[in-house]
């Protein structure tokens, strides 16, 4: 998996333009602080070539089901509320 953003990018109607829209510009964590890889974020806009608002929704749809997975945690004084996210 890889994970780009570049912020020059956004005037065009891609990836880092969707990236931008979601607040998903984290990268530098690859997977542990990017919500989608740069190849789920094509595949979505490729989904839907015709519809920016839909390849978004896609998107979102994805990253809600990503997090809705995520569970609660606690560990002595140390809690996660993971769930509240989605």
């Amino acid at each position: 998996m890889i994970y780009t953003y570049d912020p020059e990018k956004i005037p065009e109607n891609g990836m880092d333009r969707m990236r931008f829209e979601l607040g998903d510009t984290a990268v530098e964590g690859y997977g542990l602080t990017a919500a989608l890889s740069d190849e789920e974020y094509h595949a979505a806009i490729a989904m839907h070539p015709d519809s920016w608002k839909r390849a978004k929704l896609a998107c979102l749809r994805s990253i809600c089901m990503r997090f809705a997975y995520e569970v609660d945690t606690k560990e002595g004084p140390l809690s996660f509320a993971l769930s509240d996210r989605a």
